[in-house]
């Protein structure tokens, strides 16, 4: 299999994750909307009540969210199926020279393209089963509160509304006290996919992990095509750390595909159980075919042998031993009861019960604690995105918050091609001394060439800034921010470069980099500590946007809504030396 790049699939898996995420908490909040709007009602409200028992409106909104959210999804799986496979494609030129056989690159190859598009097209038509509203549901529990089956999602939210119904019929004193099990037992359980026998996976890990599959099947077919062509008679298995128990003894090992056999002086072992092993669902383990004795091993013996012995020690967190793998298991445990906490906060927010919000805060801080005090101690990756909820300051609220609400008009495609102090001289390297400050109606009536109207009603409402060289006006490169005072935030609603800063022949480097830092200071002026978000233009701009700003993906309420916190912006501060000019 080619060596892929299991990061960058990784970031493409969350983006669809956190999209499905999104549709949860639409659906979460849409129903406690509509209990929160029930019990602002009374018994004299008969006729009232009644309406508010149909749920269809509602439930049609539910579909057609889920329809949108689907098909971004699938819009996005070959190309990062094709991504995936092509960035290690190449790996395997040295082999067909070995072979003296023509190397036929993928972008080429149409029969690889294919096994792509097929596998993308098997992936989407799973998407489209688990998308179903008949598929989903929410957990049921019995009087113990475990989980014996499924509740379909309308029979759920019906069920929940009736409650409601009554709640306010009977002159219930404590409307929120009477719903609250309700709600905990909705936003605990989150939109789920139901397989029957009581067995119920949340959506978004679902949809994420066949993602993951697919994308792993894709590359699979390429590579046992490439071997045939070749007479491959082996494959090697990737290393990475923390592996299943089960799967440990293959990572960074070569085997054969026909029993055991010796080259050159080295055995090579059976790979069948190898071979079963990947098949495993799940398995995140990689296999690329070699012809033994030829292709040589892509770990150090050395090297191989100390990280697995690694893998094997135990470490002491808060008074228990365990290896890394089982401390990755509590890690993800955590993950999971973190965001059904933030689930139920999420739906208890929007049907107006503030107490049991704050319940779920104080257990959220608590989960966060101790899961930054587990990966520091055992040297776990933090995996905050994973927790739904990991936002810092501006954005750690429950609900009712602009960074997670307000939809933008607007998408970013501006590219950071370099951080400069100020601006560099494109020809010469030579740097250049910059200025921002807001700019002049007329100024931006007279532009020319730029692809965004920046005259547009749209931002009447906005804060236009302009990047210009000390002692001259011409204009760089504009921002325009929204500032969000309840959030403490700044939006970037928009951000272009000038057309003479654009292309092969442009006049200057660093404008894109310049025009988020004034984002940031501005953020800090107002006195927002430089929290900055913005909704970038595709998942390609998210991993540049991610790797050059130090920005997060938030993923709602736009697929890829983003944020730049308070210690990302200090960071890029310190790279810029602009003044704010009059």
């Amino acid at each position: 299999m080619p060596q892929i790049d299991e990061q960058k699939l990784n970031e493409y898996a969350d983006a669809v994750f956190n999209r499905c995420n999104y549709f949860n908490d639409y659906t979460l909040s849409t129903i406690g909307r509509r209990i929160k709007s029930i019990g602002q009602l009374n018994t004299a409200d008969q006729i009232a009540l009644k309406n508010m028992a149909d749920i269809s409106g509602d439930m049609a909104a539910i579909t057609k969210k889920l329809a949108e959210i689907t098909k971004m999804n699938i819009s996005d799986i070959e190309k990062i199926y094709t991504q995936t496979v092509t960035d290690g494609v190449n790996s395997y030129k040295p082999l067909y020279d070995f072979k003296g056989m023509q190397f036929v690159p993928f972008e080429q190859n149409e029969f690889a393209q294919q096994l792509v598009r097929n596998w993308a097209v098997q992936t989407a038509e799973e998407m489209i089963n688990l998308s179903r509203t008949k598929a989903l549901c929410f957990d049921k529990y019995n009087l113990a509160g475990d989980v014996v089956g499924s509740t379909p999602l309308s029979g759920a939210f019906q069920k929940a509304i009736d409650d409601a119904v009554i709640a306010v019929s009977t002159g219930t004193a404590d409307f929120n006290t009477a719903m609250r099990e309700t709600v905990k037992r909705l936003g605990g359980s989150g939109v789920k996919v139901t397989y029957g026998s009581g067995v119920n996976r949340a959506l978004s890990g679902m949809v994420r992990q066949n993602l993951l599959y697919g994308a792993k099947q894709a590359a699979q077919a390429y590579d046992e095509y490439v071997g045939d062509q070749l007479g491959c008679d082996g494959f090697e298995v990737d290393y990475h750390a923390h592996p299943r128990p089960t799967h440990a003894f293959m990572g960074g090992e070569m085997y054969s595909y026909d029993g055991d056999v010796t080259v050159n002086g080295r055995t090579y072992k059976d790979g069948a159980e190898a071979l079963e092993r990947l098949g495993d669902y799940g398995c995140l383990h990689f296999k690329t075919d070699v012809i033994l004795g030829v292709s040589e091993p892509r770990y150090d013996e050395q090297w191989l042998a100390e990280h697995k012995a690694k893998d094997n020690e135990l470490i002491e967190f808060n008074g228990k031993q365990k290896t890394a793998y089982e401390w990755q298991q509590a890690q993800r445990r955590i993950e999971t009861e973190t965001r059904r906490q933030r689930d139920i906060a999420y739906m208890a927010n929007a049907s107006g019960d503030k107490e049991l919000v704050r319940q779920c805060e104080d257990k959220i801080i608590a989960y966060r604690k101790t899961y930054d005090d587990l990966c520091e101690t055992v040297g776990l990756e933090k995996r905050h995105n994973r927790m739904a909820t990991y936002y810092p300051k501006s954005v750690d609220k429950t609900g009712g918050n602009g960074i997670i609400n307000i939809r933008g008009e607007n998408n970013l495609d501006i590219k950071i091609d370099r951080f400069t102090p100020c601006l560099e001289n494109a020809k010469t390297g030579e740097i250049i001394a910059t200025s921002y400050s807001l700019v002049d109606h007329n100024e931006l009536s007279a532009l020319k060439g730029w692809k965004f109207k920046w005259n547009s009603p749209s931002l009447d409402n906005t804060e236009i800034y302009k990047l210009t060289i000390n002692g001259d006006n011409e204009i760089q490169g504009l921002v325009a921010l929204t500032k969000y005072e309840q959030d403490r935030a700044v939006y970037v609603n928009i951000a272009e470069s000038s057309p003479n800063n654009m292309g092969m022949n442009k006049m200057y480097n660093g404008v894109g980099g310049h025009l988020f830092a004034i984002a940031a200071q501005r953020s800090i002026d107002l006195g927002f500590g430089g929290f900055v978000f913005m909704d970038a233009k595709n998942i390609d701009l998210v991993e540049h946007y991610a790797k050059t700003l130090g920005a997060t993906l938030l993923g709602r309420p736009h697929p890829y809504r983003m944020f730049i916190d308070e210690d990302a912006a200090e960071e890029l501060l310190k790279i810029y030396t602009f003044e704010k000019g009059e």
